[in-house]
């Protein structure tokens, strides 16, 4: 199954009318570089930032853009939250928030993807997840030598 943003605009869609945030989406279609675990990964890293955007960002929109960038794939997620002090997550008061931010960081990792967080107090959060848009080819290549293919 491609990554199709289908999942995606699912998920968007239940996301704006639980949250009530407004969200808007531009994307260009991916459909031959993700395998399913891949993707399967994507949808929770999407999962975790739209959580905790409506947990804790008391923003009114939401701006997500999915290109293609230098041989990767740059998704990024944008709010007019209140913002946070991205040095700070892991305090008590936001255990929770440390919690997805870390789930969100392993699985970009694990994808071969970096994870940048930039917000400040009263501007908003930019949550940029980029991964090799080529994880299929390797990963079709490390199953070909594995079984010998």
């Amino acid at each position: 199954m491609p990554l199709s943003c289908k999942f995606e605009a699912s998920l968007l869609k239940e996301f704006a009318e639980h949250s009530g945030i407004s969200v808007k989406l531009d994307y260009s279609m991916l459909d031959q570089h993700f395998f399913q675990e891949s993707q399967v990964m994507i949808y929770r890293i999407f999962q975790e930032a739209l959580t905790n955007i409506e947990k804790h960002a008391e923003a009114s929109e939401l701006f997500i853009s999915i290109k293609e960038k230098n041989g990767r794939v740059e998704f990024r997620i944008e709010d007019n939250g209140k913002g946070f002090n991205v040095q700070q997550p892991w305090s008590k008061s936001s255990a929770e928030r440390a919690l997805g931010l870390t789930a969100m960081d392993e699985r970009t990792r694990m994808l071969g993807g970096k994870l940048t967080i930039t917000s400040q107090a009263g501007g908003g959060t930019r949550i940029c997840v980029e991964i090799p848009y080529d994880m299929q080819r390797d990963h079709d290549e490390y199953l070909s030598d594995r079984t010998g293919g």
